[in-house]
């Protein structure tokens, strides 16, 4: 009896869990979402930088953003 109620208070307790949407994000949301870099961006680290190009790529390949200027110029 203890591990029929044991086993039907977990099945209870993850009941909830498959409620949710595991559908993925749709592109077109994530575009509407992310913003175009209007200036370069420069971390502070290498390997912050690396991720700084990696997004504005992802953003210029997946959305079609335009390449932000070269020139470190924005706001400060």
């Amino acid at each position: 009896m203890l591990r029929l109620t044991a086993a039907f208070s977990v099945t209870l307790a993850l009941a909830g869990c498959n409620l949710t949407s595991n559908a993925p994000a749709t592109v077109e949301a994530e575009c509407r979402i992310m913003r175009p870099a209007p200036y370069a961006i420069k971390a502070d680290t290498r390997r912050g930088q690396v991720w700084v190009n990696g997004t504005i790529s992802a953003g210029i390949r997946a959305c079609g953003f335009p390449a932000p200027p070269r020139t470190l110029e924005g706001p400060e």
